[in-house]
Formats: C-alpha cells, sequence, structure tokens
C-alpha cells in the first residue's frame, strides 16, 4: 500500500526573501540594478535620496526600506509598484501632508503597512492631545485614500477607524463641492457688469434754410438766348 503524500505546505514569500541592501551609503541617487527583479526586499534607508528615480526597476519588491533620506513627498515622486506592501518613510523630509498621500496611492496601489514617523508635514503622535487628535486626523486622510492599508506606524487600522474614515471623507467631499459651486458662482456674478450698456442718444434738429435762386446757377441756362426770353 502507497502512503499518502503529505499535503504541501506553501512557502513564506518573505522568509525566503533575496534583500538588495545598500543602506548608509549615502547615496543621492538609486543605481542601475542587475536583475533587480530577483530582489523581493529593497533597504535604502540612510541615505540622501530625494528623488526615488530607479525605484521602479524593483518589480517584484513587496518591502521597501526608505528610514532617513530626504525624500520630500512631492506629485509624482513615487513609480508606480503595485507588488509593494510595505512601506517605511520614516524620518525624511515630507511636508505636505495631502500632496503625498495622494502620490502614495498613485504609487503604491497595494499598500498595506506603512510607517512615516518624524517627518514634518506628518502630525506627530508622541506630542500633546491637539496635535494627536491632528494624528488621527491624518489616519482618516490615509484609510480613505489608500483603503489597502491594515497598519499604520504603531498600530493596526481598525473597522471603527475606516467607518469614521469614509464619513469623514464624505464630509470633506461635500464641504469642497460646496466651496467650488460658491467659487463659480461669485465668478458669475463678477462677469454681469454693475449697469446695462447706456444707448447713445441720437439727437434730430429742425429748421428752415432760406435760398435765393440766380438764373447763373443753372446749365441749361446756357442754351437761351435773349430772343427767346
Amino acid at each position: 500500500m502507497v502512503a499518502p503524500k503529505s499535503p504541501t505546505v506553501p512557502r513564506s514569500p518573505i522568509a525566503h526573501s533575496i534583500t538588495f541592501d545598500l543602506s548608509g551609503k549615502s547615496l543621492t541617487e538609486i543605481p542601475t540594478v542587475e536583475n533587480p527583479e530577483k530582489y523581493s526586499v529593497v533597504d535604502l534607508s540612510h541615505n540622501m535620496l530625494s528623488n526615488l528615480h530607479g525605484l521602479e526597476q524593483f518589480i517584484c519588491a513587496h518591502t521597501v526600506n526608505l528610514d532617513d533620506n530626504a525624500i520630500i513627498g512631492e506629485k509624482g515622486c513615487f513609480p508606480e509598484l503595485p507588488s509593494v506592501t510595505y512601506l517605511s518613510l520614516n524620518q525624511n523630509k515630507i511636508r505636505d501632508m495631502a500632496i503625498f498621500i495622494t502620490a502614495l496611492a498613485q504609487g503604491f496601489p497595494s499598500l498595506a503597512h506603512l510607517s512615516v514617523l518624524k517627518n514634518p508635514g506628518i502630525p506627530n503622535i508622541f506630542t500633546a492631545s491637539a496635535v494627536t487628535d491632528q494624528y488621527q486626523q491624518f489616519r482618516y486622510r490615509l484609510i480613505s485614500e489608500v483603503p489597502t492599508l491594515k497598519h499604520i506606524d504603531f498600530s493596526a487600522v481598525t473597522q471603527s477607524e475606516t467607518t469614521d474614515a469614509m464619513q469623514v471623507r464624505h464630509i470633506r467631499m461635500s464641504t469642497r463641492r460646496s466651496v467650488l459651486a460658491s467659487q463659480k458662482n461669485r465668478i458669475k456674478v463678477e462677469e454681469i457688469p454693475d449697469s446695462p450698456m447706456k444707448t447713445p442718444k441720437v439727437t434730430t434738429t429742425v429748421g428752415k434754410c432760406r435760398y435765393i435762386y440766380y438764373g447763373r446757377q443753372s446749365e441749361g441756362n446756357r442754351y437761351i438766348k435773349e430772343d427767346d426770353l
């Protein structure tokens, strides 16, 4: 009797990851790599990167570490990498939260884990309660714009957070539509002149003209002789 085969246990892609590690090399740009598709983990932390051109070559990477660089997070800064599920951007120079979130959503449509601590444009979770509330608003914005996220910084995304984030997004979009409609109506009102166009007045003068006829004024008189008169 042939013994039954043991069930095949799927291998964890993280347990058998191949890492591309150029951390702490003072890099200002990402070099071209031979066979970049073989790397599933990319570590470019502790460098001086502000431009991420070249990151797009790692088409099979699921983890990217960009901690301690000079990334600002401007529009279009992230290449589209659908394979990335873990991204770390701690201690960079991200300034504008809204622009950063939009760029993040466009570049990493499958992102599940994100860490963005110690960035000047991101509310600090470690400070006073007022700022902590701003941090929660930041989480709501992230969750609504990047719905694939399951973990932000130190904590997991909860179901209640997701529900609240969708409500906050609805309010924000409604307010934005109202503001745009108000601006559009104001522009229309400003285009209307303050007073209707005035029609120029036409004046007519009535009078009498006295005219005295002299025979020499007629050309026909040249053909009349004195005998004919």
